[in-house]
């Protein structure tokens, strides 16, 4: 069962699919940006959950900004939609992805996916935030509700489970699969062709 095997399906995910067929992979990572997570803030009025978002989501941001030279839109207010960033962020973004190999595509694709954000994914795969940073800015929203309604058995239990195994496989595999070294260096070289 894939479920109890998250490092198998990362392997087999890149070797069976990202290597072969990686363009499915790009293209499913891309989609994500329009309505990327870590790009949505909620109304003013909700003061304590903007406050938690801002804090653990506009560094990330900042980050894809500051090393990658990727300008993104944001959504204040609790807008709701599609984000439609510009066409040249969207083709950094598209190169970024284009340039991993398939090992470290399949852990972006995975990220990217649980996350329901390339953003937390990118930052994650560069050492920016670790695994339980990415988890914690994945699921902001749906914590503070639990800490005002309380914990739902069966559901926001098995959430937290499922995004903990994920998020923890990913992480592992690219700390085992990718030094510091070559992670300082990928974002290096990013950075030297952000303009």
């Amino acid at each position: 069962e894939p479920a109890t095997m998250p490092f198998m399906t990362l392997v087999s995910s890149a070797i069976d699919q990202a290597d072969g067929e990686p363009s499915y992979y790009i293209e499913r990572i891309l989609t994500y940006l329009p309505t990327d997570s870590a790009l949505f803030f909620t109304t003013r009025d909700d003061r304590i959950l903007l406050k938690k978002q801002r804090k653990q989501l506009i560094p990330l941001v900042e980050f894809v900004r500051d090393i990658f030279g990727i300008e993104l839109l944001t959504a204040e207010d609790g807008s709701i939609g599609k984000l439609t960033h510009p066409s040249e962020s969207i083709r950094k973004f598209r190169d970024i992805i284009e340039s991993l190999d398939p090992f470290v595509l399949s852990c972006m694709h995975a990220a990217t996916i649980e996350c329901k954000s390339a953003i937390i994914a990118l930052a994650l795969l560069c050492r920016r935030i670790d695994m339980d940073q990415a988890r914690a800015a994945s699921r902001i929203e749906e914590e503070f509700r639990v800490e005002i309604w309380g914990v739902v058995e069966g559901g926001h239990d098995m959430d937290r489970l499922n995004n903990s195994v994920k998020l923890a496989a990913v992480s592992t595999f690219m700390n085992l699969y990718w030094s510091t070294e070559t992670t300082d260096q990928f974002a290096r070289a990013w950075s030297s062709k952000r303009n």
